[in-house]
């Protein structure tokens, strides 16, 4: 062995010796059929899948399938057992990759027109198997009238029986989108607030400057330089203080009601 030989053998030890958590296992392909099964079905994510409807191609949905399904022959053979293609009609063929035991269905207000014939299409194996199911909270609201909708879909999907435990939601994508980053990409579910939401929602508001007329004719600002939320103070140094009994703002210099 010559001296080159040598030091490609050394480089390429120390290169795995820098490199602990490789990103490849080369050994994959060797490993028995049902071990490989049980791996790639552990990368099986637990996805929101909403539903939609158009009447040229019936229920679909926007939602990726999972990366195992189009990684390679062999991922795809080893989970797609996991999946049902569901959600047809009688005009049009079901399409939808639904997994009953990680996957969520989702119904959101935009659905509400069609949650009567997504209920009658359902067959007796979705009905029996489906174990997740998520409602838009706001599903009964007719935003014409600004009121509950003349039929209450909420009911009728649970009397439909589709499955025991049912989960009302909030779509906060429409007033968050532009706010914060949980408000775009792909929908999550939440038993707790977001952090980002909960932050937003906890940020003090800004204090704003108000002109306050005395009962002598003149006009003072709000100042509260003491910090105290219930006196004012304007730049001339005359403050404001509240009364507790008819909330009504006195100037202390002149000891008289403030006009508002």
């Amino acid at each position: 062995m010559d001296k080159m030989d040598k030091m490609n053998k050394t480089d390429k030890k120390s290169s795995v010796d820098k490199d602990p958590h490789r990103f490849s296992f080369p050994q994959f392909p060797k490993l028995p059929t049902e071990l490989r099964t049980i791996i790639w079905n552990l990368t099986l994510p637990s996805r929101i899948v909403e539903i939609k409807f158009v009447e040229t191609r019936g229920f679909y949905t926007r939602v990726k399938i999972p990366v195992a399904l189009r990684v390679c022959k062999d991922s795809r053979d080893a989970v797609l057992s996991s999946y049902s293609t569901c959600f047809g009609n009688l005009m049009f063929t079901p399409r939808t990759l639904f997994n009953f035991s990680l996957d969520t269905l989702y119904i959101g207000r935009q659905f509400q027109e069609q949650v009567l014939h997504l209920v009658a299409s359902l067959n007796a194996t979705e009905i029996s198997k489906i174990q997740n199911l998520a409602i838009d909270s706001r599903i009964n609201f007719d935003p014409a009238t600004g009121y509950d909708a003349e039929i209450d879909y909420d009911a009728c999907v649970k009397k439909s029986s589709l499955i025991d435990a049912k989960s009302k939601v909030f779509d906060l994508m429409h007033w968050l989108e532009y706010d914060i980053d949980e408000g775009t990409g792909t929908m999550k579910l939440y038993h707790e607030w977001p952090t980002a939401v909960e932050d937003m929602h906890e940020c003090p508001m800004p204090r704003l400057r108000v002109r306050i007329q005395c009962s002598c004719g003149a006009f003072h600002g709000d100042g509260d330089e003491d910090g105290d939320e219930d006196d004012y103070e304007d730049s001339y140094g005359l403050e404001y203080y509240y009364d507790d009994d008819d909330e009504d703002v006195y100037c202390i210099q002149h000891n008289l009601p403030a006009a508002r």
